[in-house]
């Protein structure tokens, strides 16, 4: 909480540089973690088989609300578009081939190690598949440990990402905005005041929520944020529609 608590207050540029690190560093690791996966002897391509099956079922709101959480990552430029000028979005193609190649992996590495009904019976599917793989590296045996270092790093710029954006948009919800002089003096004191908070309730639950309440908790808050996302946007849309009205 501390590390995450003084992080989320530097600038949103020196975070975003710090997510591309990051980035840099544990892409790799991934790549070949998905590699060792899907050439593993013991990947069952028929379980795969099986759940492709499954494609043109349609699927419920709470299924729809989950599988798009992976991509929930573009709200946050809420935020950071304040500090890209000119921005434009180049190369489509790789962020769609990315992006698909990401849900693949996610979706069918579980299924053809753990198969398509023990996937489902796993609360942390990714950890038990992983801890399923052995390497043999110097005193590295076990894959979990590899991912356990790339787990903790993205989990940490995560969290750092996402406590930064909600402290903007409260900050920015009582017009106190990036600035010089005595206002940027009361902005940097009251963001102690919210890094505090979203640390106590932090602290706080982890003493009485447990994990079935906190599977709980995150199906209600996946089902509200993916309504929630859109309502977001149409604000958006709103504030730049009034922006441009007051300009002409």
């Amino acid at each position: 909480l501390v590390v995450v608590g003084l992080s989320a207050r530097l600038d949103s540029e020196s975070i975003i540089y710090a997510l591309e690190m990051i980035l840099y560093i544990c892409v790799p690791v991934i790549a070949y973690m998905s590699w060792r996966i899907f050439s593993n002897p013991y990947f069952s391509w028929d379980a795969v088989r099986q759940i492709i099956t499954y494609a043109w079922n349609m699927p419920n709101y709470e299924t729809v609300a989950a599988a798009t959480f992976i991509f929930t990552g573009y709200v946050n430029m809420v935020i950071f578009n304040r500090i890209f000028h000119r921005f434009r979005v180049r190369h489509v193609w790789a962020i769609v081939g990315v992006s698909i190649i990401t849900l693949l992996v996610s979706i069918f590495a579980p299924i053809g190690i753990l198969g398509a009904a023990g996937a489902g019976g796993h609360v942390y599917p990714a950890f038990s598949t992983v801890d399923s793989l052995r390497i043999r590296y110097f005193i590295i045996e076990r894959m979990i440990y590899v991912f356990y270092v790339v787990y903790m790093c993205l989990s940490l710029v995560n969290s750092i990402i996402h406590w930064h954006v909600g402290k903007e948009l409260i900050l920015g919800g009582f017009g106190l905005k990036v600035d010089k002089g005595e206002a940027m003096t009361k902005r940097r004191k009251i963001e102690w005041w919210v890094l505090l908070l979203f640390s106590l309730i932090t602290f706080g639950t982890s003493f009485i929520v447990n994990q079935y309440i906190l599977n709980d908790m995150a199906i209600v808050f996946l089902d509200v944020r993916f309504a929630a996302e859109f309502l977001l946007i149409a604000l958006l849309f709103y504030a730049a529609w009034r922006k441009r009205r007051k300009k002409a």
